[in-house]
């Protein structure tokens, strides 16, 4: 049956056929929505993939970046530790094993640097000083200590010093660095540039065969103090050794990405090369035990680190083992879009269909009205069709009646069956989840009353099996009456699902994000540059203690939460991103909202439109108060330890105490980063401390020490201060918190003048009292810790020792004059002398008296000054004088005696005996001799007696100038001599000895030191402590002694004393260990009388203990380092008997 207005089978009928290409042509528009729903929504899936690409490689780069500054950072700590290690070396050229264990074991840098391996310093040792070096080494208590590998060298290193000294470390002292190549580039490098260097991958020798780990190593040169260090000539010239630290590599990269190895690290194969190219040979660490190469994939990075010329390669590569990356949104997007193209393809076939026929129904009036809504039910049928083909449920409520019709597809959708679900608005309602009802009813109010032009609300509605499930339900009111009431409301409920399930997957990725963020102590910000708004996290809010909830402000308002010098800074880096684009890490100082400070490190990175304009800046912002914190404490520690350094070389030069205040307080203020400091002296009639020296940074600081006004009396208010408390309780005062501290009231209102935030007041003591303060001032508030208190106080300790020894050097010089004085008395002695005097040296005169020119003939003693010795011997008697003397200089025999014929200078000759001893002479080998008339008999037999007693004294002055000479080397120990054998004998008479046991305490007692003359005078009188190869050197004087004295017959053991005097009985003393009876009984005599008066006198390194001291140490040492009867001996003198020596002034 044909349709209407249908021509007959067979027959064209042109209006049919117009008609068929009007519906054909009305078709086209729907077909090219399709085609551009279809285009757009893959384009859009694709840009989607990409973009989360993106994110995944811009992560991967972030995490890089981090990586590397973590490493950089640590880099550059370890540098900063080895730095102010080197700074132990300013104030001499050598620092003790318990200097330097001391002082690694108070930065503790495994807490501050995790992963380190060790701190030590690698001496450098030219081949002459190789014998004195082992020497030195092995006498601290390593008998086996030789510099290895063994071999000849140009120059040699040992490692000397390496803390933790255990373990591990233990393997590398001894060992000689420069001699292997790897190492010795390294060494040179930071040699001639001053700088730190890094080594290539080596093999430790702390390395055992199991856990075999590539490492590498820090050098930081030490340079002589007061050496220029210009020039890379000047730097070679003044090179002492370098310190140095060992890192095992998988142990420092553990210490520093301990973190990051947890979590990203897992999923990351980085590798760190020597240099800048990847290869094989240059590998230093690998995270993962990935044995073969990777190959390159869109997520590798790499990046280099350049550390004082010396580069590492840093490759970061994308496991295979990682996490698929979710393509979830993508794929939504793709089918979610082809699907809603379809139905938007079917909707308008549909309209335009409907149209169509319309018009045709239109055009053919005879066609009835059930011809009509048959095809209108055809085209809903069609529409619903379309609809849920694309998945989605219709419903269409019939609001005058209070009917609903639900779709087939909207049951199924909840799981329900046709006939579960009813026709009434509750069926929806009921099903609506609780916490959605209220949203979903002020919508649904909206669009009835017509303030919304589509209803759309997303909903929970629960499924036939009580879970729930969330829908987008969209619909409009398609009818209302006369008063706009709604009378036909149709729509569609969608399954968005999977949406939601993306979305809270997006939003727990993102809250562990900023958790991440969070326990990094880290935190994200933008800026967006056309309105200049700031926003941020949370942790930068909490970084700079905002209230919670303002998590944005004005660019302008940032001013308030930095310093000035940081805003600028931040300002600066901000305008050089949006000119050049470039990104930017900068240090900003945090002015907290709670009034504290803090750090902030903050890196940017520009965000810009598909065409490269820069529209935005973000970044993020880490925490970094404990780290600057950290960086600051020990640049604190590096300044007061060159301070102290400084302040002791003043103590040493200083030769009064104006100069010596003058400086110290310079010293406090240009190198100990102090800002103001002064020294006041107190007046002991008013108790006023006095200003007697005071500097500090800027103008105006004497106004602010011209009005303290400290006091030490207790009913002074002004005496509570740091200052007077300090003098009056003898203590050091620590004032952390000066303008709210309540006992520094009284200067509150200036100090704030100045900024003064901390002060530290240290008493000043001389010969054991208060004499006055020395007080500082900082800008900084926390200033004084622990570490910062002990080198303070060793200033202070410094100070007071330098007023002792100016008080001693006053009394050192009075009594130099003394022994000047003396020496004149002997020399006129000796010119005065009936027997000829004469001193040899490099075989001629160089000096006689005047009785040896009488003895020869000659007309002065003058004459005979650089004649030959030769020329005043007889011809017969010249071979044999000259082969004694030979012997004499080569060092066969010390001494000489006979007769020889002597000419005269006229030719005559004369019968002379002669006495003659190896000695010195002005620091120089020479021989001393006497010379006697013999040709006269009778005389010589009438006066024997006398000579004889004329020589004793003459000898007894001999020995005595043999000290008095020792003693101008060493004015520190002035008398020490004298005093020694005055309290020998004085013991030995005690313990009953005999006259002549006595007589050689005595002489025992004078010459005992006389070694020291082989000791350096400015090791003698250095002030500081003496560095371990100083000490050997100061204990070879007991050997030295010995070999002067043991040729001269002498009738009593004195060249045993001096060998022996240091020996004690349990054997713990030197050169020898000696213990008991091997100690002859003077020896242990003069060891006893030698602690006495070393106790009880002043000495360069400190002042004298007194008597007591020293007598409580001998009661102590009693049986075990000194003999018991001697002991007895020399404590019932002073104590019982009342004995006392003669001590200077």
């Amino acid at each position: 049956m044909n349709e209407p207005g249908a021509s007959p089978a067979g027959k064209s009928n042109p209006a049919n056929d117009a008609k068929l290409a009007a519906r054909r042509t009305s078709t086209l528009p729907a077909w090219l929505v399709l085609f551009a729903g279809v285009l757009i929504t893959i384009v859009l899936s694709v840009n989607q993939k990409q973009g989360i690409d993106d994110v995944a490689r811009r992560q991967f780069a972030f995490t890089a970046d981090q990586v590397t500054l973590k490493i950089h950072e640590r880099l550059e700590s370890y540098e900063l530790i080895l730095r102010c290690a080197s700074g132990l070396f300013a104030d001499s050229d050598g620092v003790s094993r318990s200097e330097w264990k001391q002082f690694v074991d108070k930065i503790q840098a495994d807490k501050i640097v995790p992963g380190i391996q060790g701190i030590g310093f690698s001496a450098l040792i030219q081949p002459s000083e190789l014998p004195a070096h082992i020497a030195a080494i092995r006498a601290e208590g390593f008998p086996n200590y030789t510099p290895y590998p063994p071999g000849n060298r140009p120059v040699y290193t040992s490692i000397i010093y390496l803390e933790p000294f255990r373990g591990r470390n233990l393997r590398a002292f001894g060992f000689d660095m420069y001699s292997e190549p790897v190492r010795r580039a390294a060494m040179e490098r930071a040699r001639d540039t001053g700088k730190a260097a890094l080594s290539g991958p080596v093999r430790l020798v702390q390395e055992t065969e199991s856990d075999v780990q590539t490492g590498t190593l820090m050098y930081v040169p030490v340079y002589r103090n007061g050496m220029p260090v210009e020039t890379v000539e000047q730097r070679r010239e003044a090179l002492i050794g370098w310190t140095y630290s060992p890192y095992r590599t998988k142990d420092l990269m553990s210490g520093i990405l301990q973190d990051w190895e947890g979590k990203e690290g897992k999923y990351v194969d980085l590798r760190i090369y020597e240099d800048t190219e990847a290869k094989p040979a240059h590998l230093l660490y690998q995270s993962t035990n990935e044995s073969n190469a990777l190959q390159p994939s869109s997520f590798h990075q790499q990046r280099i680190i350049d550390f004082h010329g010396q580069s590492w390669l840093l490759s970061f590569e994308r496991l295979t083992t990682a996490p698929e990356l979710s393509y979830t949104p993508a794929w939504t997007s793709l089918f979610g879009g082809i699907a809603f193209s379809g139905l938007l393809f079917a909707l308008m076939r549909s309209l335009l269909g409907t149209r169509e026929k319309a018009e045709i129904i239109a055009a053919q009036l005879t066609v009835d009205s059930r011809r009509k809504e048959q095809l209108l039910r055809e085209s809903e049928y069609r529409w619903k069709f379309a609809i849920e083909g694309a998945g989605d449920g219709i419903w269409d409520w019939n609001v005058a009646e209070g009917k609903v019709f639900y779709s087939k597809r909207y049951k199924e959708m909840l799981g329900y069956e046709d006939s579960d679900i009813g026709d009434t608005p509750d069926e929806w309602r009921s099903r609506v989840h609780p916490d959605d009802r209220e949203a979903t009813d002020a919508a649904l109010r909206a669009h009835f009353e017509g303030r919304t032009p589509i209803y759309a609300s997303e909903r929970r509605m629960r499924c036939k099996d009580g879970t729930y499930k969330w829908t987008l339900i969209r619909g409009t009111v398609v009818s209302r009456d006369a008063d706009g009431k709604p009378l036909r409301f149709i729509g569609t409920q969608k399954d968005i699902s999977a949406t939601k399930e993306l979305q809270a997957s997006l939003e727990e990725n993102r809250r562990e994000l900023l958790a991440a963020l969070r326990i990094g102590h880290a935190g994200s910000w933008r800026i967006d540059l056309p309105s200049n708004k700031v926003t941020w996290t949370d942790e930068v809010g909490r970084m700079l203690r905002l209230a919670p909830g303002l998590v944005s402000l004005d660019l302008s308002e940032l001013g308030r939460l930095f310093t000035a010098e940081s805003y600028n800074r931040m300002m600066s880096a901000i305008a050089d991103l949006r000119e050049k684009g470039v990104s930017y890490e900068v240090e900003l100082e945090m002015l907290r909202t709670d009034g504290t400070h803090g750090w902030m490190q903050v890196q940017g990175e520009p965000i810009r439109t598909e065409d490269g304009k820069i529209i935005a800046i973000q970044g993020i912002a880490r925490d970094i108060s404990e780290q600057v914190q950290d960086r600051n404490r020990i640049s604190h520690l590096t300044l007061l330890y060159a301070a102290l350094s400084e302040c002791n070389r003043a103590v040493i030069h200083c030769s009064t105490q104006e100069q010596l205040f003058s400086q110290i307080c310079h010293i406090a203020i240009e190198r100990g980063g102090m800002n103001m400091c002064w020294i006041g002296l107190i007046d002991e009639e008013t108790g006023k401390i006095q200003p007697v020296e005071a500097y500090g940074v800027g103008e105006g600081y004497m106004d602010y020490v011209r009005a303290i006004n400290a006091s030490t009396h207790p009913d002074d208010p002004r005496s509570m201060g740091p200052t007077g408390t300090a003098a009056r309780e003898n203590r050091p005062i620590w004032i952390d918190d000066f303008l709210i501290n309540p006992h520094t009231e009284p200067w509150q209102a200036l100090a704030a003048r100045f900024g003064f935030n901390a002060s530290a007041a240290l008493p000043l003591s001389r010969t054991g009292r208060v004499i006055g303060v020395l007080t500082f001032y900082s800008t900084e508030g926390g200033w004084f810790n622990d570490e910062m208190r002990k080198l303070l106080e060793e200033m202070a300790e410094s100070i007071s020792y330098a007023l002792d020894k100016l008080d001693a050097e006053a009394e050192s010089k009075t009594y130099q004059e003394t022994l000047i004085e003396a020496e004149q008395r002997f020399n006129a002695l000796v010119e005065q002398s009936i027997i000829g005097s004469y001193i040899f040296q490099d075989g001629k005169v160089v000096y006689a008296n005047p009785r040896l020119a009488q003895i020869l003939g000659y007309e002065n003693n003058e004459e005979l000054i650089g004649l030959s010795a030769s020329v005043f011997v007889h011809p017969k008697d010249r071979e044999a004088s000259a082969a004694r003397l030979r012997r004499m200089g080569d060092g066969e025999i010390t001494k000489t005696e006979g007769l020889f014929t002597a000419l005269r200078k006229d030719g005559t000759t004369v019968e002379v005996a002669t006495n003659n001893a190896v000695s010195t002479y002005k620091s120089r080998p020479a021989i001393i001799g006497l010379l006697q008339d013999t040709s006269d008999r009778k005389v010589a037999d009438d006066q024997i007696r006398r000579y004889a007693q004329q020589l004793e004294h003459t000898f007894m002055q001999a020995v005595q100038l043999t000290t008095t000479l020792n003693e101008m080397r060493d004015p520190y120990t002035v008398g020490h001599e004298r005093r020694v054998a005055e309290i020998s004998v004085a013991i030995g008479r005690e313990m009953g000895l005999d006259e002549n046991t006595i007589e050689g305490l005595r002489v025992g007692g004078y010459l005992h030191d006389v070694g020291k003359i082989v000791v350096p005078s400015e090791i003698l009188t250095k002030p500081g402590r003496l560095s371990p190869n100083e000490i050997a050197l100061i204990r070879e004087h007991a050997q030295a002694g010995y070999d002067v004295l043991k040729e001269v017959d002498f009738p009593w053991p004195v060249a045993q004393i001096a060998l022996q005097h240091h020996e004690r009985i349990d054997g713990s003393g030197y050169p020898n260990g000696l213990s008991g009876n091997q100690m002859i009984l003077e020896a242990r005599i003069t060891a006893i009388a030698d602690v006495v008066d070393a106790m009880t006198t002043h000495r360069p390194y400190r002042p004298g203990l007194g008597l007591d001291k020293a007598l409580e140490e001998i009661e102590q040492g009693t049986g075990k380092l000194y003999d018991s009867e001697a002991a007895a001996a020399c404590l019932r003198l002073f104590r019982e008997k009342g004995f006392t020596v003669e001590h200077p002034s």
